[in-house]
């Protein structure tokens, strides 16, 4: 096959690890469209070497129709590809699916769709940071506003605790006739139930009827204990 432009015979070389059609005089290529797609996501050349070498093998477009190096009798047919900067024409025959690039065509397409590609990656890695960052600071507040009902509950645990050993070393110490040690230990008892509903309840009338409740529960103790 021999290259439109100039009607050097093409060579087939690996083009970003895909086979490929160059014209060695005007370093056009051949390239099958469905070859486009494996070029495309390769990134074994940086943006910076394709940049460069699109415009070392820069070449005037084709302004007139050619004909497919394939299909000789077929001409090709220009097809706009919106470029970052520009539209680039691209030839491309209808028959064949092959696809022509002036030289430094090819490498420029490439480099525009990796200098989007990497932005997208860019902007992808920003909010994914992003994501982590919001879920970070979401843990984090869960863990300041979990620490007061934490030390909350520990507190409420830690009295009603008390308020059983004390009431079951008075019951114990009642059952062994030891009715001075009950009364004390039931005293220690309602008293840490007192001061517990006064922590708790909102109020300053509502603590003290939990108050007062809590008295008169000590009262009724007191009459059973010195009653047996």
């Amino acid at each position: 096959m021999d290259c439109p432009t100039c009607a050097t015979e093409l060579k087939r070389i690996q083009y970003e690890n895909t086979p490929v059609l160059q014209c060695e005089q005007c370093l056009g290529y051949l390239v099958k469209q469905k070859q486009m797609v494996r070029i495309r996501i390769d990134r074994s050349t940086s943006v910076q070497q394709l940049e460069e070498q699109a415009s070392s093998e820069q070449q005037p477009d084709t302004t007139d129709r050619i004909r497919c190096p394939r299909c000789r009798a077929v001409k090709m047919k220009k097809k706009a590809v919106q470029l970052e900067d520009q539209e680039m024409l691209l030839d491309c025959c209808p028959k064949c699916d092959h696809v022509w690039f002036d030289g430094g065509e090819l490498s420029k397409w490439q480099a525009d769709y990796e200098h989007s590609k990497l932005a997208a990656d860019a902007k992808q890695n920003m909010l994914r940071s992003e994501m982590r960052t919001d879920k970070q600071k979401q843990a984090t507040q869960e863990r300041i506003d979990a620490a007061p009902r934490m030390q909350s509950a520990t507190q409420d645990i830690f009295f009603w605790c008390v308020i059983a050993c004390f009431g079951v070393l008075s019951a114990l110490a009642f059952g062994m006739g030891q009715q001075t040690v009950a009364i004390l230990c039931s005293l220690v008892a309602t008293g840490v139930l007192g001061w517990y509903a006064w922590r708790q309840i909102d109020g300053l009338w509502a603590r003290v009827a939990a108050v007062v409740g809590v008295v008169v529960l000590e009262v009724v103790i007191l009459i059973v204990y010195c009653a047996l």
